[in-house]
Parts: structure tokens; sequence; C-alpha cells
């Protein structure tokens, strides 16, 4: 076996471990082009001759070949994997000889004679599918498996033609075929498989060989892929049958079938798509391979549910329930799902939840009372069932379901379709032929954002549409700037709208208290608008969950995904039944192990980010809380989706339904709040625009109407017989984005005491102040200045020295390396402020060099600002405030990361040693910046005289300086980190929880298979072998990790590892260090797991193949 050159492999090389009889002399994998081109004198090919099978398994290796360069799977190129293939080449390649009259009238050419014309054809898309059924190949799981098998078996088939088209004796066609990637496909001995990094991008496509690639221009491309994927770990793209099938939307594929279109996967707001686009509902759904990816559902059935089982008539008529297609596991998922949604939690714990003291004043509430005057009947027939709204139909144990429904051309007639999935490829058959094919196992490669840019035909589009009368008080302030800063009391709407509005986002919203944010019922999308927003997801940490429906739900997973541990304030019931959504989905047993509950009872009040929120429950179908908020004596209520209707409230109270106590509540929780925002849907469920028209003119100025798509001019309805017009006056929608939000003035007290806790905060949260006991940090509180940094200003420039640490309150900045990137590179200083310049070793002159230049270009922008009567800040806390021209100022520079609200650079500041800074950090836009000086910091530890503390900081610098630059390398391109977008404090987290570093000689055993060890391993210098018994699978090479699996999982070592070198160096990183990473960064524990669990299954699916 080639070395791999630390490139994981996916598998175990089963041609090394199960057989040690390879084929022998085999040529080239090219080889058999020439063979197709023998034909004997009368210029037939046999198809039966040895030949032809010849040709078959050379044809074979190419296929496969091409595959394995683009997977990366080295496994797959074994012998029987081989022959597999071959027989699938002669059931489905097709040779046609054509002899053609060629004769030339030129006398002088004397080569008359007829030409044999070879058409070749294959059904591309039935080999695809055979491939599919070779389980030794399906079972390694590899994401993009189809896409690379279908390119390889498109590329085969138009090789061979193309080559026979241009030359058709092919004498030369080695002089058309790259060097290197004959090198790689040959063998003189005995077969091998290819080695993967044996071509790249410079040794591949080299200006001798163009004519190649004008002839083969999709072999081209095809490389040019493998060598993105080897690279840079590139995602490759979903397959599909582009005849039958087509891409709805980003984890959607349409086919159409004899039934009407049948979408597999279903994304979060699919029906919205198809409603924007005025395409038909599909009414049979396929469950993808993977129900979710990112923390976003691809399984998200209730609103197709709901629109065909009300919209379209399914209530009437069963024939248009939805039909939900799926492994019986994944069916059962989705029932839980679909029932905690539909019909709420069996188990309810209202009664505990509601306060002594309410309930001593006679408070009580019936949720399966008012559930049951609220539910929808069916005439004669009671309540509806899950099964009244969709058709579960489970594959059977060879992978299939037929579906049979009324045709589309022929609705009086029944027509089947019948789908097979083969190991995540989905195959649709009609009338036993197949039709079409999509790839369910590729997860999405980008996540739901909010998208504020669409028409939102419902939203008014007057200036005021966020002004509220605030009482007697002064009005509030809007924030328009795109320079946005937390108010320090107010409201940004994330989404005004419905399930079912085409343009609207679902009803969502930040409540920012103190300069913090808390997210309630987060649509889809809000953690990548935040982040393109600079928002930190240190600012915005806490969510409110009022209840279990997908269009208030559907955030959550995707904010707990993609962040650090974030606490969800609700009630236990509705705690419990979100559990239930999220496990089914995700299939994680312990889920709640990656948020804080934080429960809210009922009827008494709480604090929440030093607000005062009472809560209580609304009049809905499942379990919703709603809440009012108080803060700096001004209040926000929120009705939460319910049904306010005070006519109906006595009807209640008669049925024995509520008592009067809980009636009082639910006519006046929200309305005596200076700001009420309130939901407006489609009775019986919601509560009516008309309920709303109806308040008073007082109540109406104070009100924010959500959960709607738009308001009406006028309400049409009938009174004593008569068609009565009503116009519609005072109810307004909010505007959303942050560039609307609402600031709630408080007084200048209450702004400045939020203005310190926001910035204590800060600083707390801050990584680099972890260990910094409260007392010092008041100090350093006190120590901080505030530096405005207008936009385009250098705020720390590569080659100074770190005399300063910074924290960022609002703003963004790039963080750029220096021109010098040989020099940076030849030193792995590639981001941000660790590692310092003399941390590293080297040429100490070239360092030196690039010191020197950088004073000289500082010098140089001084001189031209004097010339130009420009002046610097003699104010010792500002940066270096020049204003700079950022295309200038990049030049060669390279914008490696960015730096937002929250984030902390400079940190080398914090101790004695003196450091010079690595990278440039340049303000993007105008920034507020908390700063520190080094002598300052160093004054305060000496006065707090806790060695302890300067220890620890000094311990957590020293590893940062020194491992932080190669675990910023490594861990890029290293699964499973490389699947992780870590920011810096994350890499710097890590190498601050670096244990030790040990060396290891050639021989020595660092693991043992089945032993017990808590520890990740590193290597940042030499090879490590892995093993299993006493065969040899894998070499690892510097930058590569093991024991990630038995660290995560809790599970005995695999296989055993030894040094491969003298002088193999290993990080070492043990259980608790890599603990305390999964308990800050929870999204990594979340994501890590996944990745390795699936990883895990498909070593384990392979070895048992």
């Amino acid at each position: 076996m080639k070395e791999k050159d630390s490139l994981e492999d996916t598998v175990i090389d089963k041609a090394t471990t199960k057989s040690s009889s390879l084929p022998s002399s085999p040529r080239t994998s090219f080889q058999f082009i020439e063979e197709l081109f023998y034909w004997d004198d009368t210029h037939v090919l046999d198809p039966h001759s040895s030949l032809s099978v010849q040709f078959d398994v050379e044809l074979a290796k190419f296929i496969i070949a091409l595959i394995v360069f683009r997977t990366k799977v080295i496994g797959i190129y074994s012998p029987s994997i081989i022959e597999t293939v071959a027989s699938m080449i002669s059931s489905n390649v097709k040779f046609n000889n054509v002899v053609t009259d060629n004769n030339n009238n030129n006398s002088n050419n004397s080569n008359n004679s007829n030409n044999l014309n070879i058409k070749i054809s294959i059904d591309e898309h039935l080999m695809v599918s055979s491939f599919a059924n070779v389980e030794a190949i399906t079972s390694i799981n590899n994401p993009g498996l189809f896409s690379s098998v279908y390119g390889a078996i498109h590329i085969g088939s138009l090789l061979l033609q193309t080559l026979y088209n241009e030359y058709s004796s092919l004498k030369n066609w080695k002089s058309l075929v790259p060097s290197k990637f004959i090198e790689a496909n040959t063998s003189t001995d005995k077969m091998v498989s290819p080695s993967i990094p044996s071509f790249n991008s410079v040794s591949v496509f080299q200006a001798s060989h163009t004519r190649t690639y004008d002839l083969f221009p999709e072999l081209n491309l095809f490389l040019k892929q493998c060598v993105a994927r080897v690279e840079k770990d590139s995602i490759l793209p979903a397959y599909y049958s582009h005849d039958t099938v087509r891409q709805k939307e980003e984890g959607a594929y349409l086919y159409n079938s004899s039934l009407g279109p049948i979408q597999i996967g279903v994304p979060p707001e699919t029906i919205k798509t198809s409603l924007k686009k005025q395409e038909q509902v599909p009414q049979v759904y396929v469950l993808p391979h993977i129900l979710s990816s990112h923390g976003v559902s691809y399984s998200e059935v209730e609103f197709p549910i709901f629109f065909n089982f009300f919209i379209n008539k399914a209530a009437t008529n069963p024939l248009r329930r939805v039909v939900m297609v799926g492994a019986a596991e994944q069916l059962e998922r989705i029932r839980t799902i679909f029932k905690e949604s539909m019909f709420g939690p069996d188990t309810i714990y209202i009664n505990d939840e509601i306060c002594d003291a309410k309930k001593a004043s006679g408070y009580a509430i019936d949720f399966p009372a008012e559930r049951q005057s609220l539910a929808f009947h069916r005439e004669g027939k009671g309540e509806t069932t899950i099964d009244d709204f969709l058709v579960f139909s489970p594959y059977d144990q060879q992978g299939k379901a037929e579906i049979s429904l009324p045709s589309v051309a022929d609705p009086s007639q029944n027509t089947s379709v019948t789908i097979v999935n083969k190991s995540g490829l989905v195959c649709f058959y009609e009338q036993g032929a197949l039709k079409g094919l999509v790839d369910s196992t590729i997860q999405p490669s980008s996540t739901p954002h909010l998208n504020y840019g669409s028409p939102l035909f419902h939203h008014q589009t007057n200036n005021n549409n966020n002004n509220v009368e605030l009482g007697n008080t002064e009005p509030h302030v809007v924030v328009t700037s795109s320079k946005f800063r937390p108010p320090t009391f107010g409201l940004s709407f994330l989404g005004t709208s419905h399930g079912f509005d085409p343009y609207g986002h679902t009803t969502g919203f930040i409540i920012w208290i103190n300069g913090n944010g808390i997210l309630v019922d987060p649509p889809i999308g809000t953690t990548t608008y935040l982040k393109s927003k600079g928002i930190s997801h240190k600012l915005v940490d806490q969510v409110i969950l009022t209840h279990c429906h997908s269009d208030h739900d559907s955030g959550i997973l995707q904010k707990i995904v993609e962040s650090e541990k974030i606490t969800i304030f609700t009630t236990k019931t509705i705690n419990e039944s979100y559990k239930r959504k999220a496990k089914a989905l995700t299939g994680i047993e312990s889920i709640s192990d990656y948020y804080n509950w934080a429960p809210v009872p009922i009827g008494e009040k709480i604090r929440i980010q030093g607000a005062e929120f009472e809560f209580d429950y609304s009049y809905h179908t499942i379990p919703t809380i709603r809440f009012k908020v108080s803060f700096c004596g001004k209040s926000i209520a929120y009705s939460s989706d319910t049904k306010y209707c005070p006519e109906s409230l006595s009807d209640l109270v008669r049925k024995g339904v509520i008592n009067e106590r809980r009636e009082s509540s639910l006519r006046m929780f929200v309305f005596d709040a200076d700001v009420m925002i309130h939901e407006c849907g489609v009775p019986p469920i919601h509560t009516s625009i008309e309920a709303l028209n109806n308040l008073t003119e007082s109540i109406k100025s104070r009100l924010l109407v959500v959960h709607t798509s738009r308001i009406p001019d006028r309400i049409e309805k009938v009174v004593n017989g008569q068609q009565v017009s009503i116009k519609v006056e005072g109810l307004r929608i909010p505007n959303v984005g942050l560039e609307n939000t609402i600031a709630i003035p408080v007084g200048d007290y209450y702004e400045g005491y939020s203005r310190a806790v926001s910035r204590f905060k800060l600083m707390s949260n801050s990584f680099y102040f972890r260990h910094v006991p409260p007392s010092m940090l008041f100090k350093i509180f006190n120590a901080m200045s505030e530096v405005n940094v207008p936009a385009a200003t250098t705020v720390i420039q590569a080659g100074e020295s770190c005399d300063r640490c910074y924290l960022i309150e609002s703003g963004c900045a790039d963080v750029l390396l220096p021109s010098d990137k040989d020099i940076l590179h030849k030193h792995h200083l590639h981001y941000f402020d660790s590692p310092t310049l003399d941390s590293v070793g080297g040429d100490l002159q070239q360092i030196k060099e690039l010191e020197i230049k950088v004073e000289k270009q500082q010098q140089q922008q001084q001189q031209q600002q004097q010339q130009k009567g420009e002046s610097h800040s003699s104010d010792e806390h500002q940066p270096n405030h020049e204003a700079v021209d950022q295309s200038n100022t990049r030049g060669d520079s390279k914008v490696i990361g960015q730096f937002i609200p929250g984030d902390t650079f400079g940190e080398n500041a914090l101790w004695k040693q003196q450091s010079r800074r690595a990278a440039t950090v340049i303000a993007s836009s105008d920034m507020k910046l908390l700063s520190i000086t080094n002598d300052d910091f160093l004054r305060i530890q000496k006065e707090h005289r806790d060695e302890q503390v300067m220890d620890l900081l000094t311990n957590d610098l020293e590893k940062i300086k020194t491992y932080s630059p190669f675990l910023f390398f490594v861990l890029s391109k290293a699964f499973p980190f490389s699947q992780l977008q870590l920011t810096k404090e994350q890499i710097d987290y890590f190498a601050a929880a670096i244990d030790s570093e040990v060396v290891f000689q050639q021989g020595s055993v660092i693991i043992r298979e089945n032993d017990n060890d808590n520890s990740l391993y590193i290597i940042r210098k030499g090879k490590v072998t892995l093993s299993k018994g006493d065969v040899e699978f894998k070499t690892l090479s510097k930058g590569e990790c093991f024991g990630e699996i038995s660290l995560l999982l809790g599970t005995t070592r695999s296989c055993t590892a030894k040094a491969a070198e003298n002088h193999t160096h290993l990080l070492i990183l043990k259980r608790d260090g890599f603990q305390s990473i999964l308990d800050r960064y929870q999204h990594i524990k979340y994501n890590l797991t996944q990745l390795v669990e699936q990883r895990l299954g498909s070593l384990e699916q392979w070895k048992n193949s």
C-alpha cells in the first residue's frame, strides 16, 4: 500500500486486510483503451471473447480509480469490487459496431478502406443504481459516493467515445493523458491502490497536456474536483437524475411522477417555497437519509400535513392525506414529533407549575378541557387522530415502498410508483422501469438564513410601523443605523408572520435587557442572521420557548448546535415535550445535556437578565406560555399563540371549562403593559382581526400585531342577516430586522447602570479572564479605557509591541496576515495575535528584518500624514488611529478572520514577557473597544497578591503561544475537527487544555486495543501506525489525531497505536481538559459526537461487509 500522506481514510483497506491474493500484472487503468480498439480481420469485436472480459476488468479498474480519487476511500479499490463492477459493465455497456464507407476520392491516397465506427451506449443512471446494490461499496457511507460513482461512469463512457472519435488507432494515446495521472494508476508487479496525494493542481494540469483537456473537458473538471476535495475537504454535490428530478431548494428535490410531484427531503418552511413559486404542494414526501443536519430539520412535516389536511381538503377526502415514506424507525420518530406538535404531551405538569399563592387565590387551569374546546373534530367521529392526517409508508425488508394514488392524467384511475431506498440512494420505478434517482445522503452545504430582501408585501411601508405610544412618557427611539448597538431595553423583531406566508418569516423576536438579548421563539435561520450582523452568540445566549409548534421551536436546535450552551426558559411541561421532539429528530438520547433548562413558575415573578418576568399559560391547542417583562419602570407583554375572544370566554365559564380567575387572566393579562405584542391568526385556535379591532384606541396605540401576513383594510361580516363592512383602524405589524429595533427609553441613570452591567458581563465571558476572581476583575474593569475607533483604522499592526489588550463592545474588525507571507507561513503565524513573533523558532534574522520593515512602513505613513497636515492623537489610550485605505492596506495580505462584539484580542499584553503582534487588525466598521494596558494589568495583579491567578494565566498564554499556531493549521484539516468552524478563542482553549507533550521512539506502544484510556493524541512530529490484531491498516502523520472516539463515547480503544518513527512528538489532551472544552462549547460536543458516531458506524459496516 502506498503511503497516504496524512489523508485519513474512512475505511480499513480491504485489499490489504482481507486479501493477500491480488490480480497479477495488470496494466495501467487506461490500458483497456488500447484493447478496446483492437479488432480482428473481420473488424468485429466479439463480446464473448477473453479480450472483452479483460476490457470489462480494465474499465472497472479505471472507474473505481476515479471514484477513489474523488472520495478518498482507498478500500474500494479491491479485487472483489473490481470483479463485481466488471460484471456490471458487461451487462450495461453496449458497443454498436457500424461499418462506414470512408473511401477517399483523392487519387494520391492509397489507403482507401472501410472504417469501423463504434457507438458506445450506457444507461448511466441504471449503472449507478447497480452500484448501490453492492454492499461493500455502499456500506462505507461516504458522503458524495453516488455523485462520485455517476461522475466516474460518465467520464468512462465519454472518454472511450472521445478517444475513438479522435484517434481510431490510438497508437499514441499516452501522449494524451497526463503523465502524473498515468503514474498514479500504473503498476508493474501487482495491483496497488491509487495514491491520492500523487497528483495536485500543479503536477496534473500542466500546459503540455492542454490537448488532453481539449478532448476530455469532463475529465479535466472531474480531476479538478478531486484536487479540490483533497486540498480543501470540500463537500461533493448531491447526485440526482436531472432529466426527471430537479432541486426544489436546499435539502429538497422533486421527482415528477404519474402521481404528481414527489418530494425528497422536507426542509423547514418548504411549504412556502411551493406557494412562492406557485407550484403544486406535494402530497408524497420521502424522508432523507439523515433527518436533521447542523441543527436544521429536513423532515419538517408539520405544515405540509396541515396544508393538505385543511386546504387540500384531506379532512374530507382521505385520499389527499400526506403520504410519508421512510424507514420504519424514521417514521416512528416522525410520529413522535407530529404527535407533540399536533396533540401535545400525554403528561402535563401544569398544576404543579402554578405557584402556591396563585393556587390559593383560586386560579386553576384544566388544560385537557381547554384543549378539547379548541380541537378539530370530524363530524360525528370525534377528535382526529394522527392517522387522519397522514399515511405512513415504511420500506419493506428489501427497501421498497409502493405508493398507489389517483393518477394525474386520469384521477378516476389509480396508478402506482415503487420507491426503493438503496443505502440512501432513492430510486423511483414506474411500470417496472427505473425513472429517477436522488442521493439523499448529502447533507445541505448551507443552513437557512433570514432574508429581509424579499417583498414583504404585508409590511406597511410607512416609517411609523414601530411607533408605539408609551403612556405619558417620551417617545421611544428606533435604531435605523447599520452600526447596531443593543438598547438598554427594547425589541428586535426577526419575523412577524406564520407558517403559510410565502414571504414573511415566522414570529420571533429579541428582548434586549441591559444590552443583552433574550430570543423568543427564534425563527429558523436566526443564528446565521445574527452572525452576519456581527452579533456575538454570547450577547444572545438565552431563549424563551413558548410552545412546541414547528413555527415556534424550529430555530432552537440550530441555536444549540451553532453556539455555546444556551439557557432555555420554559415550563416543565413544554420542556419535556421539546426534549421528546428533539430526541426524535436528532436521535440523541440525552439531548437535554446540550442546553440549560431554567423552569419558569406560573404566577410568580422571576428575574432574568435583571428584569422581572411573569409567566402564564395562554389558551391554545397545546401547552403555550405567555409573559410580561418589567424593567426600569417600563413593561412589555406578549400574548403568544392564543385565542382571544371575550364573548367566548363567558361561554367557557358557563360550560365549566375555565373558572372566573382563569377568565380574568385570559382577558387582561397582556393589556396593561407599555408595549403589547399580540398574535392574530385564523380562528378558532388564534385571535381574529375583529377581536383586536374591537380593542380601545388607547390599547391599540400600544399594540403590535404579529403571527399574521397582513392586516386587511376592512372586515366583512353578517350582522342580523345583513352584510356589514367594518373598517380596520389603529392596528399595525412591526417592521423586522435589527435596523428596526425598538428602544424603550429608561432614563440616564438606568442607561449608565445598564452599560456597566453589560461591560462587566463582557469581561466575565472572556476566555482569557476566566481564572480571575471577582474582586480582581472589578479592579480590571475600573482600569479599562473606552476607545472609539473609526472604520478603516488600524487598531494593531503586525510587528508592534503587545502593550494593550482589547475587548470589543461594538463593531467588527478584520484580521490580516502581513504581506511577508513567506516568513509568517514558515513560522506558522497563521492567525490573530497568538502566537507572537518571538515565540517561534527559526530564522531570527528574517523576523528582525520583518520588524524593521514594519517600523519603516509606520514611519512612511507618519511622514505622509504630516505632509497632508494631519497629526496623530496624543491620547495614550488610543490605538494607531491612522485612517487607511482598506484596499491599499490589504495589498497582498490575506484576511484570515473577523472579530465581533464579545471577542478579545491582544491578550499577550496580559503577561510579563513582552511580545510582538503577529497579525494586523483593521476596523471594518466604527468600533467601541475596552482596553487595558500591560502596565495596569500587572499593577493590579501585584496589588491583588494572588500568584496562583498569574500562574494560571501565564500557563495558558505560554501554551497558546506554543501550540495555537500548530493547532490552527492541523485542526482545520484533521477529522473530525476539520468539520467544525473553530474560532480563535476555541483553538486557544484547545491549546491551553493540552496536558503535556510526550516523545515516543519507533515501535513504542502508545495505546493498546481494548484498553481504557482517557486521552486524545495529536501528532506534532513523526508518524503513528494504527493496527487491529496483527494487521496495520493506517499510518497517521503530523497534524492528525487519534483517540477521539473513546474520549467522546467512553468506549475502550478500538485499535493499537505505535510510534512509526523515532522522536515522534504527541500532544496529549486528557479527558478533564477535553471535557472542559465541551462544557464551555457544547456545540462542539454536539457536532463531534454526531460526526464520530457516523464515522464509527461506517467503519463497523465496512468491516462486516
